[in-house]
């Protein structure tokens, strides 16, 4: 096999692994949600809870370990506790956004009711809805996983042209409760999984992949809080 006939090996093999290396787009929900349901040109009233699960004293884990009842306590969310970015565990590296996703929730669920024809109103409101998200113990409702060793072994295949590897993970419970405000009548509840993952290449001369990385969770989470609200607000 001569020179040429490497190279050009070499050359398709580079274009294929790395022609993944595009961040995938998260679809988004429209929020295309009906009229006609029992809020629509009513005022509504959200309360809003944000509860975290922490591991108790005593407890070995691991990032992404599934606890027993008995192992955690849940508390609300406090932001001092959050973890710093960037946690190295074995061979990966977890890149947590906690402050920036959350900051998406509130928005999300205004959108959500507005697209049901309700206007918010904290002081002469119908209806109240409660909507409490929980996450842990892994400390944010999503967030991406660099695979470091997949990483370095597509690095040393390619001569460091290949896409770093992550992986965006969903992790939490959202809880939604309406209520009509003047007799406490329960309208409509449920609660709502969130426990999905999905492939996530970015390519490595990109040298904001960290904080890319965060966005996609972003995204990601956004996503799936749409797609929980479009459900319970087009079937009341």
């Amino acid at each position: 096999m001569n020179h040429r006939t490497i190279i050009t090996i070499f050359i398709i093999t580079v274009i294929f692994i790395t022609g993944c290396s595009t961040i995938p787009k998260v679809d988004q929900n429209q929020l295309a949600i009906g009229n006609g349901s029992v809020i629509d040109g009513k005022t509504v009233k959200i309360n809003y809870r944000i509860r975290q699960h922490y591991w108790k004293e005593g407890f070995v884990h691991s990032i992404g370990q599934r606890p027993e009842p008995e192992e955690i306590e849940t508390k609300d969310y406090d932001a001092e506790r959050e973890l710093k970015s960037g946690i190295i565990l074995a061979d990966m590296e977890i890149n947590l956004g906690t402050r920036q996703i959350l900051q998406r929730f509130e928005p999300v669920l205004e959108r959500a009711l507005r697209a049901a024809g309700a206007q918010l109103d904290n002081d002469n409101h119908t209806y109240s809805l409660i909507a409490e998200l929980c996450f842990g113990p892994t400390p944010a409702p999503a967030y991406s996983v660099y695979e470091l060793g997949k990483s370095v072994g597509v690095s040393l295949m390619t001569l460091g042209l290949g896409p770093k590897k992550y992986e965006l993970h969903n992790d939490y419970t959202l809880k939604l409760c309406l209520t009509e405000h003047a007799t406490g009548n329960v309208i409509k509840q449920h609660e709502y999984v969130a426990d999905d993952s999905y492939l996530h290449n970015i390519h490595s001369l990109d040298i904001g992949a960290h904080k890319r990385s965060i966005e996609a969770a972003c995204d990601l989470f956004e996503d799936s809080l749409e797609g929980f609200l479009t459900d319970f607000f087009s079937n009341l």
